[in-house]
């Protein structure tokens, strides 16, 4: 999808870019937000969402595709 070539052409463009959600943050504790929060309220902000999914592809994790296209779909539907 066009928004998951952005993430990738981000994380190529300037790969420290991952602000507020960190190096640390693993990916129990990204699927426990994504759980957690539900369909009350956003997935964190777009900008961490994609800083989210930057940081599971760099671990080399399949995970990052799923969370990518949960998120998608979700900040899809709040426009």
């Amino acid at each position: 999808s066009m928004w998951k070539r952005s993430v990738a052409t981000m994380a190529e463009a300037d790969p420290g870019r991952l602000g507020p959600v960190g190096q640390r943050m693993d990916e129990v504790h990204l699927w426990a937000m994504v759980e957690e929060q539900g369909e009350r309220q956003p997935l964190v902000t777009p900008s961490e969402a994609q800083a989210a999914v930057v940081l599971l592809r760099r671990e080399g994790t399949d995970a990052a595709d799923k969370l990518a296209t949960r998120i998608a779909r979700r900040l899809s539907a709040q426009e």
